[in-house]
């Protein structure tokens, strides 16, 4: 019975850490929320989640134009947009753009707005993230 009991813990706790819940197999997520500055900064290791939250700028008729970047320092794995869990005037929901930092560099995210009826205007810049990404010490 005890032979049996150790058994069911070691495949257990293999199949836990084979689902990263410890620390060894995971990579951390860093989420902005960029509601409140036009601008701000991340620091991450190579792996690492970036993702950004911001307000759906539908109101005044924006719609998002795109996202630039460094793509050998970035990838973009994800855009998606969730409407507001309490709708209100003016409230057009939440957009989310998801980032895996590839290699070490420095770039700026830049999100970028337009109105599609103004059809000779370049996007207008909306929020601006600096991140770097740069290996733990000790491992280059």
């Amino acid at each position: 019975m005890r032979r049996n009991a150790l058994i069911l813990l070691a495949v257990l706790l293999v199949n836990l850490a084979g689902c990263g819940l410890f620390r060894g197999g995971e990579k951390a997520s860093v989420r902005l929320d960029l509601d409140r500055e036009a601008n701000a900064a991340a620091r991450l290791q190579p792996g690492d989640t970036l993702l950004l939250d911001v307000r759906h700028p539908g109101d005044g008729g924006y719609q998002f134009s795109g996202a630039s970047f460094d793509p050998k320092v970035l990838r973009l794995e994800k855009f998606w947009t969730e409407p507001p869990e309490n709708p209100k005037p003016g409230d057009f929901g939440r957009a989310y753009f998801e980032f895996t930092a590839l290699g070490e560099g420095g770039t700026t995210v830049e999100i970028r707005i337009r109105r599609p009826w103004e059809k000779g205007s370049a996007p207008e810049l909306y929020r601006s993230v600096s991140v770097e990404v740069a290996a733990p010490a000790g491992k280059s």
